[in-house]
């Protein structure tokens, strides 16, 4: 059973519940170590902070910005986008009553919230990547790090897949939906999942859903004709190892699969993308290497075929030339 379930139940017997405030989506209304008073309500109004429940361990509060229908759309005020619409059932009451102690005032007087956010999540992506990463490319990183960053090396692998049909299999557990990127942008800013740096009109991917949120996504763009640049897909660590990965990639060879090659590329200590993109059926068809001339700004480019792979690798480069452009 979840915390929040003994909240819930509390509050639907018409009791009043208290909460400990964690993290920092609410600086600097609420702060971390805060307790809030929340109370159950049958109406809203803009501007009160809500407790509301999208499947997490605990409840969330934010501040409720817009009214529609019924359906209601709320934000943090330390974030910058808005959150998906709920439904009034999500909704389990008001924040009445903020009781903060001096220890997390002090706390946050003197160690600044956004910075210490920032630096946490950084820290829980390396620690993400340090599971997903072997040995040795945990070792490779490091080191760059530590002594080569200022010469900025870099080693990627060119990969690309021939334009065969692939069947897809989804768990009965997911909702899978597709299209255009740029319908979706605003939403998927919301959910966490790291959205493709370079696009246009002819970005399509696919996004996988289970019960509460977002897990999984994969995007390609069509830079040229003949060819199409695979964005790599992600899969949010909470749902790996779940057969997601190899399920996007068979998506999206079989989508272009019709008309056009896939290329891409990825770091070569990345030793986990490059395993999950070879059981997808992906050949390694060349590699590029980049250094810089520090301290000029200058970045010396080398690229290198595989005998009969030249026109793909040619292929990549057009694509990322494209792609730099915009």
């Amino acid at each position: 059973m979840r915390p929040a379930d003994l909240t819930l139940d509390l509050l639907g017997r018409g009791e009043r519940a208290t909460l400990r405030v964690q993290g920092r989506s609410m600086w600097p209304t609420l702060i971390e170590g805060d307790r809030v008073v929340i109370a159950p309500r049958d109406e809203y109004q803009v501007g009160d902070l809500l407790a509301f429940d999208v499947g997490k361990p605990s409840l969330t509060v934010h501040r409720l910005l817009q009214k529609d229908e019924g359906r209601l759309r709320t934000r943090g005020d330390g974030l910058e986008h808005m959150d998906p619409w709920l439904e009034p059932d999500q909704v389990a009451g008001v924040v009445v009553r903020v009781e903060r102690g001096w220890r997390s005032a002090l706390y946050n007087r003197w160690f600044q919230p956004k910075t210490l956010g920032a630096w946490r999540r950084r820290w829980r992506r390396r620690i993400d990547d340090a599971k997903s990463w072997s040995l040795v490319g945990n070792a490779v990183y490091l080191t760059y790090r530590t002594l080569l960053r200022p010469f900025a090396p870099s080693v990627r692998i060119i990969i690309s897949t021939p334009a065969e049909p692939r069947l897809v299999e989804w768990a009965p557990s997911y909702r899978v939906q597709h299209g255009f990127f740029e319908p979706w942008r605003e939403e998927l800013a919301v959910t966490g999942l790291p959205l493709p740096r370079y696009t246009d009109e002819t970005t399509y991917g696919v996004i996988v859903y289970d019960e509460v949120r977002a897990v999984a996504c994969a995007w390609t763009s069509q830079w040229e004709p003949g060819y199409a640049n695979l964005h790599d897909s992600y899969v949010v660590p909470s749902h790996r190892r779940q057969g997601l990965s190899r399920a996007l990639a068979d998506w999206v060879i079989d989508f272009r699969a019709s008309e056009m090659t896939l290329v891409a590329a990825l770091q070569a200590h990345n030793t986990a993308s490059r395993s999950k993109n070879r059981a997808a059926g992906f050949v390694d068809v060349g590699y590029e290497l980049q250094l810089r001339l520090w301290p000029l700004r200058n970045v010396w480019t080398r690229r290198f075929a595989r005998p009969g792979c030249k026109h793909l690798v040619d292929a990549w480069a057009r694509n990322a030339d494209a792609k730099a452009r915009r």
